[in-house]
């Protein structure tokens, strides 16, 4: 099945875990801008419009992303805190994990090594799973490699989908674009 047929399913998920249920949840605005920008690309593509590699790219990726957190939001309801009130009381902490998770991703996508971040993903895991507040040295070493990455000039996928959330919610002209081809969907 081509994934853009693929995408309404997900649109209908995102309706009813982000803007029905949990729209204060702390990463609902990462969820949104992602989502923005794969609706937009998905958009492009509905109106026949021919989406760029890069976009396809882009929007798989998105997809995908999402794809992922939702099956894990619901698994986690399910499993562990069985109504959407025990879930919302746990807010900050799986955010915390998808942090960790998303720096993950981002080190894998830069050759970094991830031993420490996946050593931390197991511990806030564990924590989620026993509904216990996480340890503040848990916390404090998160804020570390953040630092670390940071002083680095690290910068994560979720950059690009900033990006290109600026560009569709502000608009943008042809003298702003670093490179025009990226963003545009060509016709």
């Amino acid at each position: 099945m081509d994934i853009f047929e693929e995408f309404p399913s997900l649109k209908s998920e995102y309706n009813d875990l982000m803007v029905e249920r949990f729209s204060d949840a702390p990463f609902s605005e990462t969820f949104e801008c992602i989502f923005d920008v794969i609706e937009y690309i998905y958009d492009g593509e509905k109106n026949g419009e021919e989406v760029s590699e890069d976009l396809f790219d882009l929007f798989t990726f998105g997809y995908r992303y999402l794809n992922e957190k939702f099956l894990y939001i619901k698994s986690l309801i399910e499993r562990t805190y069985k109504s959407d009130e025990e879930f919302m009381k746990h807010y900050t902490d799986i955010d915390k994990l998808f942090y960790i998770m998303d720096f993950i991703t981002d080190a894998k996508l830069e050759d970094l090594d991830a031993t420490e971040l996946m050593n931390l993903q197991d511990e806030v895991f564990s924590a989620i799973e026993k509904k216990e507040a996480l340890k503040s040295d848990v916390l404090e070493r998160l804020e570390a490699i953040n630092n670390r990455l940071f002083m680095k000039g690290f910068h994560g996928f979720l950059e690009t989908f900033e990006v290109l959330y600026d560009a569709i919610t502000f608009g943008i002209n042809d003298d702003e674009k670093d490179d025009g081809e990226f963003y545009e969907i060509k016709k």
